[in-house]
């Protein structure tokens, strides 16, 4: 949630596929569209729309809000592919998730399943 909340703080408008797109490229840097649309569960148009939502403003092909966290690079020898690269400052952001990932000070967090209980147990199925 420390993410999300930073998020939220940086851009106020952070989409769950901004985020999706850039923690999957922060973990597989160089993903073609293609890829990004497969790992994220997206169609490759909204993969390609979320990118360029994520590019720089100077970027062919950019929309708004143009957050300048990753770029587009084509192939050498094939032109129709396209490769997500982080700019230095999507690496930079992720470097800070990394740290709010390992912060030993979020250890004090109650494991999940401690925390949660069923609503009902295999007992309670198999009598009704």
């Amino acid at each position: 949630m420390a993410i999300v909340d930073m998020l939220d703080e940086a851009y106020g408008d952070f989409s769950l596929n901004e985020l999706a797109t850039l923690l999957a490229v922060c973990e597989h840097e160089g993903l073609s569209v293609t890829s990004v649309a497969r790992v994220c569960r997206f169609t490759e148009a909204t993969a390609s729309r979320t990118i360029r939502r994520l590019a720089p403003s100077d970027m062919p092909g950019a929309l708004r809000p143009a957050r300048g966290l990753v770029t587009l690079a084509r192939a050498p020898n094939d032109n129709r592919s396209r490769y997500v690269f982080l700019t230095p400052a999507g690496r930079a952001l992720c470097q800070t998730f990394d740290a709010l990932i390992s912060d030993s000070s979020r250890a004090r967090l109650v494991p999940l399943d401690t925390r949660l209980t069923p609503d009902c147990g295999i007992s309670d199925v198999a009598a009704a």
